[in-house]
This record gives C-alpha cells, sequence and structure tokens, in this order.
C-alpha cells in the first residue's frame, strides 16, 4: 500500500515522467519525495566498492539528470602508511538545473566504515584540504562572525565527523586568502 501511496503521490505531482522514477520503487534508495528538497536517488546495491590497505573507493553509477558525470556521487579515502595520515574526498550532492539531487548513502557512515577499513590505530591524523565546497563555505562564515579558524574548522562537516571518531585536535596548516576571498585551506585533525 505505501508503493501505491508513493506512486500516487508523484503521478499527482507530475513526477511519473521523471527519469529517475523509473523502474521498481522498492530498488530506488528514495527517503521521501524531494525532502529537504533534495531528490534521493540511486541504490544501495549499486554502488561500486574498491578497498585495499591504503585505499577506499566508493563510486555510485547512477545518472543525475543535468550532470555528465559518469559517477556523480563518490567517496575516496587513502591513507599514508608512514605518517598515518588519512585524506578524503566525497560528494553526496549535486545541484543541477533539474534540482538538487543527493546519494543513498550517507558520508558519515562512510568515514566511519573507511576508518575501520584503514584500522583505527593506523590513522594518526585527518586531513582536510577545503578550495570550495560545504567545509570551506561554513569555515568562512563561522570565521567571519569573529569566530577563531581552529574553531570554525570544528564545526565544519568534516571537523564534526573527525571529531565523532575521536580526532577532536585542529592545527590549520594553511590559510590562503586574496582580495577577501579565501583561496584554501589545510587543515589537520588529530587525537588529543
Amino acid at each position: 500500500m505505501r508503493g501505491l501511496v508513493f506512486l500516487g503521490i508523484a503521478v499527482f505531482l507530475g513526477f511519473s515522467s521523471h527519469p529517475l522514477m523509473a523502474g521498481s520503487e522498492t530498488n530506488r534508495c528514495f527517503k521521501g519525495l524531494l525532502p529537504n528538497p533534495a531528490i534521493t536517488v540511486g541504490t544501495l546495491a549499486s554502488l561500486i566498492t574498491k578497498k585495499t590497505p591504503t585505499f577506499f573507493k566508493i563510486t555510485d553509477p547512477t545518472q543525475v539528470p543535468g550532470d555528465s558525470n559518469p559517477n556523480p556521487f563518490h567517496f575516496f579515502g587513502w591513507l599514508d602508511r608512514n605518517t598515518g595520515m588519512v585524506e578524503f574526498s566525497l560528494r553526496t550532492h549535486l545541484k543541477t538545473k533539474e534540482g538538487l539531487y543527493r546519494a543513498c548513502w550517507n558520508g558519515r557512515e562512510k568515514v566511519h566504515e573507511m576508518l575501520n577499513h584503514f584500522g583505527l590505530e593506523n590513522v594518526k591524523m585527518i586531513k582536510g584540504v577545503w578550495r570550495n565546497g560545504d567545509n570551506l563555505e561554513t569555515f568562512d562564515r563561522l570565521v567571519a562572525t569573529g569566530m577563531p579558524p581552529e574553531k570554525a574548522a570544528s564545526q565544519t562537516w568534516t571537523g564534526r565527523a573527525a571529531a565523532r571518531e575521536g580526532f577532536t585536535e585542529v592545527k590549520i596548516t594553511a590559510y590562503d586568502v586574496n582580495r577577501g576571498k579565501t583561496q584554501k585551506v589545510v587543515v589537520v585533525f588529530s587525537r588529543p
């Protein structure tokens, strides 16, 4: 019955012809119709995972209307075994002219999965390099209010994800500003 209600709402709102509505509704990773107002796309079964002792990669081949990237949503993580430094890159949201889309997987869960894959005993630091995106936007907004840069970095998505895993010490190693605009922030999160 729930699937019929969902399909009925989709048809009523005019989404029945939307490319992401094709196929079985139960095979998709929809968490609701236009939540927040993003459309959640993809399936957990479609995720492509590659793991080595120092590399962790998840890609989602789900195509998003208006984007030509063959893997619009991704998570890449790598560990430098010599220093214990982990870096990662992820994309869970994508805005196109057709709308806002989000991956069907949770970035926080993937950070946790990646760190456990590498072995927490091997991970000494998490490094963030921000040139654009949500982390830099949050960082800039908080620094503009007078918050110290280290505190602002701890309040970003990556800062909160690192803190959940016990990496609560924050050190800014590069903070490049040109003509009042932040070009790059490099931050390292470590355990106390």
